[in-house]
């Protein structure tokens, strides 16, 4: 997510998603704080998602397969 994040400054709501999931860090006795990042992120990724139409976003399109890495069918 940092990456795509990099690669999208136009899009601020993956950096914060990425921040918020890399602050509470994988320890142990920390359900409290997991889960107060669990519940921001859907939140930031529905903002993400009505906000841009992903016409702005060729910066990502390298990384993505290819149809021949494809599986299964494509549907639209």
């Amino acid at each position: 997510m940092a990456q795509l994040a990099k690669l999208l400054p136009e899009a601020p709501e993956l950096l914060e998603i990425t921040k918020i999931g890399l602050a509470p860090g994988l320890k142990l006795n920390n359900e409290v704080e997991l889960s107060e990042a669990v519940g921001k992120i859907p939140v930031l990724g529905l903002k993400f998602a009505n906000a841009y139409d992903g016409s702005k976003f060729a910066a990502v399109d390298k990384y993505l397969p290819t149809p021949d890495k494809y599986k299964g069918t494509a549907s639209n």
